[in-house]
This record gives C-alpha cells, sequence and structure tokens, in this order.
C-alpha cells in the first residue's frame, strides 16, 4: 500500500482541480479538442470517483495536457454493446435484519425493513448469512419500453453466432469500420447446450470475424448453487402480481429509486 494515494475526499477534489486545469486550459487557448477536453475529464472522473478501498487511484500526467499517453491510453478506451440479459427482474439488496419467531423484527435491524414489509415488497431472509435479509426491487431495462415487442432479444435467447452477428454490426456501424477501437464484450456459452467440440467450432468459425471478443463457459444460474443472485428474473405473469401486491408509490420507487443508486455502480448488494 505505499505511494497509494487514499480514496475518498481528497481524491476527489484532486479530480476537481484537475478538470479545473482542463477548462481554464481552454479559456486560455484550447490545446486541445473540444471532445479530447470533454474524455479527459469523462476518464478523471470514472478513475478517480469509482475508485474505492484499498484499490490505487490511476495517476495520470498533469505536467501537460497534451501528453501523447494519456490520449492514447483514452482513445483505446472500450465501450460496451452487450445484449440485455433479462426482461423483467428483481433487484435484490441486502438490508442488516430479521425477524423473530413471533414476526418482529429484532432489535438492530434496518428500519427500512418495516418499512418495505408493510408496503408490500418480496422480502426474504438469507440462512448463508445469518442476520441479514434481501429485498426485490422491481426493475425493467429502459428498451423494455421503446415498444419493439417480441422481436425483441435478451443474451439469454440469442444463440452464439446471432452474438456474433451483433457485435459484428455493432462493429461496422457503431464504432465504424476505418477505426481503431474495439467493443467491450464477453459472450457467456451455456455448457448445458453446448459441448466442448461445440464450443471449439463456435469459437474457431466467429472469433476471427470479429476484432474482440470474451468468450466465458458458464451453466445456468440455477445451477450455480447460490442461495441467491444479485439480479432474479422473473416472468410477465410474476412480476405483474408483484406490482399489483405494491402500493403505487411504493411501486414506481422500486423501479426509478433504486436504479438511481446504483446508477454510480456502487449498489448495496
Amino acid at each position: 500500500m505505499q505511494d497509494r494515494p487514499a480514496s475518498g475526499p481528497l481524491s476527489l477534489l484532486r479530480t476537481f482541480a484537475r478538470i479545473r486545469d482542463v477548462i481554464a486550459a481552454a479559456q486560455a487557448g484550447p490545446a486541445l479538442a473540444l471532445w479530447e477536453q470533454a474524455m479527459l475529464v469523462d476518464h478523471h472522473l470514472s478513475v478517480e470517483v469509482q475508485v474505492g478501498g484499498a484499490r490505487r487511484a490511476a495517476r495520470m500526467a498533469t505536467k501537460s495536457w497534451r501528453d501523447p499517453g494519456i490520449l492514447h491510453f483514452i482513445r483505446a478506451k472500450s465501450e460496451g454493446g452487450h445484449l440485455s440479459a433479462r426482461r423483467h427482474y428483481l433487484r435484490w439488496i441486502q438490508f442488516k435484519g430479521t425477524r423473530d419467531a413471533n414476526g418482529d423484527w429484532t432489535p438492530g435491524s434496518d428500519r427500512l425493513l418495516a418499512d418495505y414489509a408493510a408496503r408490500g415488497y418480496p422480502l426474504r431472509a438469507l440462512q448463508s448469512f445469518p442476520g441479514m435479509t434481501i429485498v426485490g426491487f422491481l426493475t425493467v431495462p429502459l428498451i423494455e419500453w421503446l415498444g419493439i415487442g417480441p422481436e425483441r432479444v435478451t443474451a439469454h435467447e440469442a444463440s452464439p453466432a446471432e452474438q456474433y452477428q451483433w457485435l459484428r454490426l455493432l462493429e461496422r456501424h457503431w464504432i465504424g469500420a476505418e477505426q481503431g477501437n474495439r467493443i467491450s464484450y464477453t459472450l457467456k456459452i451455456f455448457t448445458d447446450r453446448h459441448d466442448l467440440a461445440a464450443f471449439r467450432d463456435i469459437v474457431l468459425s466467429e472469433q476471427p470475424l470479429v476484432r474482440c471478443c470474451a468468450v466465458l463457459p458458464s451453466r445456468p444460474e440455477q445451477s450455480l448453487g447460490y442461495e441467491y443472485l444479485p439480479e432474479e428474473e422473473v416472468t410477465r405473469e410474476a412480476f405483474a402480481a408483484i406490482v399489483a401486491a405494491i402500493t403505487e408509490d411504493a411501486a414506481e420507487e422500486a423501479i426509478d429509486l433504486e436504479h438511481l443508486r446504483c446508477e454510480s455502480g456502487v449498489c448495496p448488494i
């Protein structure tokens, strides 16, 4: 941990100082194009604000904003283009607390648990984490509201060949055929559908046709052996039943507030 700057308010203040320098340089006569300035700001925020704990806060050159190493690193950053994993799902969030034999919340339980229970949220006490309860928050990806209907396909529904074709289309029409960048994409191949020979054939035939793709053999979630997963897909009918059990204001919070809470990438899971 030597020579590693601590994360927290000081790191954030340093980020703001660097952004201030970018703005001051632009006002004095920009040495960088506007898009380069914007990407510098975005990069410093993403690196300095999202790091936490003992993770090292990335050190960027601060002597000159025209340092080619910075821009080379930024231009090499990948973009994500994954298909949605689910249509309707519950996002399970852990809270400290559990009920006693009489159904009352034990002393020290998070006060929100009683509130969520009274308002109709699904709750489940954990066995693998004694003293903890998870609360399910309804979540619908934005793409579900766009009216695409049955033509929309999730990552679980698309075959490996279809996902490779999706990735090729993104490389051609999103980042462009002449750009040097690549798209961050992880393709899961489920071992209950494809054996080792099929896996080899898929990689040999499809991988050379894209710039970059991470291939991850995986199993169905229900066979992983965990008591719960952070996200649990539910059917449309089950989703509607949960919505009906929650008061109108609470249902709005379940979809919107929890989505905003995790927008920064820090979810209390």
